[in-house]
C-alpha cells in the first residue's frame, strides 16, 4: 500500500485534546520536533546502555582478580561471598540480557508477519475490487448490447407492426370498396 508523507498534511487534523482542529504545517511541525526530541531520547538511552555494559564487563575482570582470591581470614571469606554473588548477578544480566533479544527478535518477527499478513489482505482486496470493477465494467456492457438490441428489436417489431397495420388498413379500404361497388348491382330496391 503506497502511503504519502506529503499528502498526509495537507487537511487539517483534530487536536488529539480535542481543542478543535491543527491547521497541518502545525502537525507536520510538531510532529519533526518530537522526532527530534524522540532522536536524542533514543541517543541517550543507547549510550547509557553503552555504559552499563562498559562497567559491567570492568566488573567482571575485577572480580578475576587472582590477588584477592587469594586473601585468608574474613577478608577471603567476604572476597569469596561477593565473587559468589556477583557471578549470579552477572548471570541473571546475562539471562535477563538474552531474553531481551529474544522477546525482540519475536516481537520484530510478529510486526514482520502483521505487516505481511495485513499486506496480503490489501492485495486480496484490492484483486477483489479490481475484479469486481472488471465484473461491472462486463456488466455494464451486457446491458448495454443488451438494450441496444432491445431497441433495434422494438424498432424492427414496430414497423413490422406498422406494415402489417397499414395492410389491414388497406384491405379493409379494399373490402369496402367492393362492397360498395357491388351493393348497388344486388340492391333490388333501387
Amino acid at each position: 500500500m503506497e502511503w504519502s508523507y506529503c499528502d498526509y498534511f495537507w487537511a487539517d487534523k483534530k487536536d488529539p485534546q480535542g481543542y478543535g482542529t491543527v491547521v497541518g504545517f502545525e502537525l507536520l511541525l510538531q510532529k519533526q520536533l518530537k522526532g527530534k526530541q524522540m532522536q536524542k531520547e533514543m541517543s541517550e538511552f543507547v549510550g547509557e546502555r553503552t555504559k552499563i555494559e562498559e562497567y559491567a564487563q570492568n566488573l567482571a575482570k575485577l572480580f578475576q582478580n587472582s590477588l584477592a582470591a587469594q586473601e585468608e581470614g574474613s577478608l577471603g571469606e567476604a572476597w569469596a561471598q561477593l565473587a559468589s554473588c556477583y557471578a549470579s548477578v552477572e548471570k541473571a544480566r546475562k539471562a535477563l540480557t538474552e531474553r531481551q533479544r529474544d522477546l525482540e527478535m519475536k516481537t520484530q518477527q510478529l510486526e514482520i508477519k502483521l505487516s505481511n499478513k495485513t499486506e496480503e489482505n490489501i492485495k486480496k482486496a484490492r484483486r477483489r475490487s479490481t475484479q469486481a470493477g472488471d465484473d461491472l465494467m462486463r456488466w455494464v456492457d451486457l446491458y448495454n448490447q443488451a438494450q441496444s438490441k432491445w431497441f433495434e428489436e422494438v424498432v424492427t417489431t414496430t414497423l413490422e407492426l406498422e406494415q402489417l397495420e397499414v395492410q389491414r388498413v388497406e384491405m379493409i379500404r379494399q373490402r369496402l370498396c367492393q362492397y360498395t361497388q357491388l351493393h348497388p348491382k344486388t340492391d333490388m330496391f333501387n
